[in-house]
């Protein structure tokens, strides 16, 4: 039985038998006989998978179909992807988790996020000369009070229920007045939001015919709707949850598009003083 999934290819390689492989997200497929010479590193596929091997306790896995997907990772995505999938299995004492887990999980991706953020702001620093006008006993000092008031901003996103710092796709949320912001107990990871929206589906539709193997988020708003608010529409009370995950989803990235598209069209003032 075929799996069906869509993930951002990350890595390509030939093995010692001349045969391809992909790293789609942070797992290993096989090509055999499925031809896989068109797929480049950076590109999201929707692609059929089964498992094979000998040891059932860890099968290998095999790419059966593919296909591109029509909403292509930006430059930023598949780089993030890239290094979230490179970095070593398991946690260190690093992270929000702290170490020991087996796997990996997205706090490898934020930290990554996290460091760009500090040396983004340190580099800035340094380049307005807030940082190297002054005494070279002094500046070791600079540096390190730099670096930690721009962990501290990071620190505080997380106490406000935050997973990384502000960027194209992960907008900053901002404090209201007279509230406090939740702690997050020593060692242990951010707290959660009270009520957090339902995760996007992914993969393929997989419910009755016509659909069945249409990819999430290709599948037509009105269609979605249908199968979610419709009185005739028979589909199961799962199906009409993804439905209205994926819809409110949709309505999320319009608005930061909107967003986004205000602010590209004002005037920007990157001279922050330190």
């Amino acid at each position: 039985m075929n799996n069906s999934s869509i993930g951002i290819v990350t890595a390509k390689e030939t093995n010692d038998n001349g045969n391809l492989k992909l790293r789609i997200d942070k797992d290993w497929y096989y090509a055999g006989k499925c031809d896989v010479s068109g797929i480049s590193v950076g590109k999201r596929i929707t692609f059929e998978w089964n498992t094979f091997g000998n040891n059932p306790e860890r099968p290998l896995k095999g790419i059966q179909s593919w296909g591109f997907t029509p909403d292509q990772p930006t430059p930023q995505e598949a780089e993030a992807a890239t290094a979230a999938a490179s970095a070593p299995r398991g946690g260190g004492k690093g992270g929000w988790k702290g170490g020991g887990g087996k796997g990996t999980d997205r706090s490898l991706e934020i930290d990554l996020q996290c460091m760009r953020f500090v040396g983004q702001i340190v580099g800035g620093l340094v380049e307005k000369g807030y940082i190297t006008n002054a005494p070279d006993e002094h500046l070791a000092g600079r540096l390190a009070r730099a670096a930690k008031a721009a962990w501290d901003a990071i620190s505080f996103t997380r106490a406000l229920g935050g997973s990384a710092p502000a960027s194209a796709d992960t907008p900053l949320k901002q404090a209201t007045a007279g509230t406090t912001p939740q702690q997050a107990p020593q060692g242990g990871a951010p707290p959660k939001a009270a009520s957090e929206p339902a995760p996007r589906p992914t993969g393929l539709f997989g419910y009755g015919t016509k659909f069945k193997d249409t990819p999430w988020n290709v599948m037509e708003g009105k269609r979605l709707q249908w199968f979610r608010d419709s009185p005739d529409s028979r589909a199961p009370a799962d199906i009409r949850a993804k439905c209205d995950a994926e819809l409110k989803a949709r309505e999320e990235e319009l608005r930061k598009a909107e967003s986004y598209a205000q602010q590209d069209s004002q005037d920007f003032d990157d001279d922050i003083p330190f």
